[in-house]
């Protein structure tokens, strides 16, 4: 009897594990907080418009710098762009937001959030634009 109550109780986990994803992408559980797993140095991997790949289009530099503080700096043919960020929409979506003169915003929704890799969604002028990043 004993057996089949564990039997069940893994069950039961297991399916709620893995049916409760945060983020279309994953992970299912993970033991560091999101904020924890997004505070890194991001190296872009792909970039895509649409559907069509434009990351050649990128400069190898292109990295995005997410420190715990809650700023942002984003490195870019040699220049730095700084910014702040935050999560909202309970931390499905990430918010970065420019220090410079305009203050401008970018929203992206989070499709995975790793220890190591990072998949960010936006609608820029209708068109489907999704930054996959790895960690440095």
């Amino acid at each position: 009897m004993k057996k089949l109550i564990l039997l069940s109780l893994i069950a039961v986990l297991g399916f709620g594990l893995n049916s409760c994803s945060k983020y279309e992408e994953g992970p299912s559980l993970s033991l560091r907080t999101k904020k924890a797993r997004l505070v890194n140095e991001w190296v872009i991997q792909s970039y895509t418009v649409g559907g069509q790949d434009y990351t050649s289009t990128l400069p190898e530099d292109y990295t995005l710098n997410i420190k715990d503080d809650e700023t942002f700096e984003l490195t870019s043919n040699g220049q730095k762009e700084l910014g702040t960020w935050e999560f909202f929409e309970d931390k499905e979506k990430l918010k970065l937001t420019s220090n410079g003169t305009v203050g401008t915003s970018m929203i992206f929704t989070i499709l995975m959030l790793k220890n190591d890799d990072l998949k960010l969604k936006s609608d820029i002028v209708g068109s489907e634009t999704i930054y996959t990043y790895i960690s440095k």
